[in-house]
């Protein structure tokens, strides 16, 4: 398992993307479990990159209804760490 580091740009976009804290850190908390175990299961950005990314989905109770949230990470790895660059809203 790799450690996960994110970077400031990931932090910045993802505070804008899920104004949340709470419901943020929720989001991302499954994403976080996939890529430390398995960050290869991404798609290269273009074929010689070494950023790749991948696209996930959550449900976020902003009361009364839950919230479809929708977003693309954007990340490289190495031995013993998953960087997390960027967060899109899709």
């Amino acid at each position: 398992m790799r450690k996960i580091v994110r970077s400031e740009l990931f932090n910045e976009e993802l505070k804008e993307l899920i104004k949340n804290p709470d419901r943020a850190a929720e989001f991302v908390k499954g994403a976080e479990w996939i890529l430390s175990r398995e960050p290869e299961s991404g798609a290269r950005k273009n074929e010689n990159s070494k950023v790749f990314f991948r696209t996930f989905s959550g449900r976020i109770f902003k009361p009364p209804i839950f919230l479809e949230c929708l977003a693309k990470i954007f990340y490289t790895f190495d031995e013993k760490n998953v960087y997390l660059l960027s967060i899109r809203n899709l």
